[in-house]
């Protein structure tokens, strides 16, 4: 359990309202990068992983000191968030790092915050792709060339929102 306090990152100030953790690749480089972070980031290790816990990441001025102090080491640096949701944030950062080592995300570092929409279709397809193959597709009984209409009419429909004036050109 984290205690904010004298042994914190904020040694006299209340708990910040949200924070951050930086996740940098497993690199002897980028640990020593943590290092450039000063003193008011909490390191954290848990297993193979290693981190900090930036206090209001969104701070004036943090987002740029975080991005120079990281920048060439492949780090991801999660949403600000409160304490109680940091957890979650670290699921979406691995997610987000995994998607930057395949070249779906750019950046270095990579912030969260700025993929957003992304990270959440991914984890969302990956979390569905289950679900999609038990269910039969309902095209799969149609003949090959109603299928091949009625997908390009889904596409279609699917392209231009549902406006029917549009598909109807």
């Amino acid at each position: 359990m984290l205690r904010w306090g004298k042994q914190s990152p904020t040694p006299d100030g209340p708990a910040p309202a949200g924070c951050g953790g930086v996740h940098p690749p497993g690199n002897e480089a980028a640990r020593q990068a943590l290092t450039n972070l000063g003193p008011h980031y909490l390191p954290v290790r848990t297993g193979e992983r290693a981190g900090a816990i930036v206090p209001d990441a969104n701070g004036p001025g943090r987002r740029t000191r975080l991005a120079a102090a990281l920048r060439g080491h492949g780090a991801v640096i999660g949403a600000n968030v409160p304490l109680d949701q940091l957890p979650a944030s670290a699921d979406l950062a691995e997610l987000t790092a995994d998607l930057a080592r395949t070249g779906a995300l750019s950046g270095d570092p990579v912030f969260v915050e700025d993929h957003l929409d992304a990270v959440i279709a991914h984890r969302d397809r990956a979390s569905a792709r289950p679900a999609a193959r038990a269910v039969p597709g309902p095209l799969d009984g149609a003949a090959p060339a109603s299928r091949q209409v009625l997908q390009d009419t889904l596409r279609c429909w699917l392209r231009h929102m549902g406006d029917r004036a549009v598909m109807a050109e």
